[in-house]
Parts: C-alpha cells; structure tokens; sequence
C-alpha cells in the first residue's frame, strides 16, 4: 500500500487499484503528529523539593550496608525495601562511609536517618553518586548535605540506557547546619511521560565554596519504578488464547442450533 497527499485528500494504492479517501485537513494533521517521532515531546524532569510531593512507592535504607562506621565499595548493588536490585557507585578508586545522624554526623538530618556518605580524599575530582536500575523511573529523590556548614546547590542529571542517553537535570539550593532536625535539602525529580522516565541517575554538589571535592550524605533514597511490560510473546499467546475460545464458542452455538 502507498498513501499519497493531493489537495486535502489521501488517495491509497493498493498494487494497480487506487482507492480515494476524501477527508479533511484536520484529519491530514493527526495522522502526520501520531507519526512524529517520540523525541519531538515537550516533556521534561520536573524539580520535586519535599519527600511527600515525590510519592515514591520504594526506597533504599542504607542500613542494608551495615552499621555506621562500615566502609563500603565503590561499587555496591542493593535491595530495596519492595525488592529491587539497585547499582551504586562512585568511582573505583574511592569507597563510601556508611553514618547516622547523631553517631559520625552531625548535621541537619532527622536524628537516627541513615546515611551514605562520599568520603572521597582526592580534592582533584568532584564527588558523585550515581544509582542504576533494572527498569525506568519515574520517580527519585532524596536528601543531601555536604560536610560543611555553608549554602550549596545540589543536582540529580537522569539518564536512559533505552532511548537518547542523557534526559535532563535538576538543581535546587540548601543550607547545611548542624541543627540536626531534618532541615537537610530534599531534591527529587519527576518524570514528564514514558518519554522522559530513566534507568540512572547521578548526584553532585555545583554550587559550594569550598573545592571540588565536595564530600556530601544522602539519606533514605526513595524512587518509583515503572510497572513491568508483558513481553510480546505474551500478548502473542494471549491472542491465539482468546481466538480458540472464540472458535470454540461459535462451534458450541452452531452445534446447538443445529440440534433444534
């Protein structure tokens, strides 16, 4: 079949025959958008700035990894509290520091809030902490302060490993003190449309006054995977499924008609 555009009608060729199908300019205009491809959405990563207002429906308590005090490898897979596994990582030739607040922090999380922390000692590269999961996002965040007290400016750049690579970022400013009282700055993101979910993430201090080594802890991650997609097989049996059964039903009707 070829389709070809003339004067505000759509004429179909099937083989020598031609089929013409007179239909309005609106029509023309949403066949050419449902064809347009998928980069061309408007969507984007939307800033989140409280734990509530991301919705998260899992998350990662950090006490898997021990208690505080526990060095912990650069490279890291945990399990969520829903079961998922989850890839973290900063680098290979660093290794995190797992605290609490109130025993080898003293900062402005809630007291008892489990931590991952950088511990990096190269002032030369910026620290960051990148997560990696089996299926996309829609949903991360979490808190974060750096190990000064002084203003700072946080940021969360999402990736897709299925579509274009990088998507976006986010960046919301903090104050780090050593209140203690879950004053700690909450960035999240939200996803815009499956054109925008990711599969990764990395976070970074870019705002702060005291070198690049920018140490920084993070608290209880919290994160919304995408619901699983049956592979096409399945809906390929599902379909020869549902048309035995419809055999089946018509065979059963013209048997009984018959019986009459």
């Amino acid at each position: 079949m070829v389709m070809k555009l003339r004067k505000g009608h759509i004429f179909l060729y099937y083989g020598d025959n031609m089929i013409q199908n007179k239909v309005g300019k609106s029509f023309i205009l949403v066949i050419l958008l449902l064809s347009a491809p998928a980069s061309l959405t408007w969507a984007q990563i939307s800033l989140v700035t409280s734990r509530l207002a991301l919705g998260g429906t899992d998350f990662i308590d950090y006490s898997v990894l021990g208690p505080s005090g526990t060095i912990v490898p650069s490279i890291v897979s945990v399990q969520s509290n829903q079961g998922a596994t989850v890839f973290i990582s900063q680098g290979m030739q660093f290794t995190f520091l797992r605290l609490d607040q109130g025993d080898g922090w003293n900062g402005n999380f809630t007291f008892g809030d489990r931590l991952l922390y950088t511990n990096r000692t190269n002032a030369d590269i910026r620290a960051s902490i990148s997560w990696s999961f089996d299926r996309p996002l829609t949903a991360f965040g979490l808190n974060i302060q750096p190990n000064f007290l002084d203003s700072f400016v946080a940021r969360i750049d999402f990736y897709s490993s299925q579509t274009v690579g990088f998507i976006g970022s986010v960046t919301a400013a903090g104050t780090s003190t050593n209140a203690g009282d879950g004053s700690a700055l909450f960035i999240g993101g939200l996803s815009g449309s499956s054109a925008t979910n990711f599969t990764s993430v990395e976070v970074q201090l870019v705002g702060v006054g005291f070198g690049p080594i920018s140490n920084f802890a993070v608290n209880q991650t919290d994160f919304t995977r995408t619901a699983v997609i049956p592979e096409p097989t399945t809906f390929a049996m599902l379909g020869v499924t549902i048309f035995a059964v419809v055999v089946v039903l018509v065979w059963r009707q013209r048997y009984q008609e018959a019986e009459r």
